[in-house]
């Protein structure tokens, strides 16, 4: 829904990140499905809800030109 023609994408690389989980973190930095870091949470947002964590990574890799450069994991 989010991410349209990239959403196979954004899951495999979701579930990869975190294992799709919303309260995913790795000791406090990266948090969420996406494992967005402290720059991304300030810039592009932070929710509790799936909905609002693939909104802001969504911005994130529009920003990113749309591609997969600042996760870890590619899809």
């Amino acid at each position: 829904m989010v991410f349209g023609e990239h959403a196979s994408e954004a899951l495999r690389v979701a579930s990869c990140e975190s294992g799709r989980s919303t309260t995913a973190s790795n000791g406090g930095t990266y948090l969420g499905m996406f494992q967005m870091g402290p720059y991304a949470r300030a810039k592009y947002g932070h929710s509790h809800t799936a909905l609002g964590q693939a909104r802001a990574a969504y911005q994130y890799f529009v920003d990113s030109g749309k591609t997969w450069g600042p996760w870890s994991c590619k899809p």
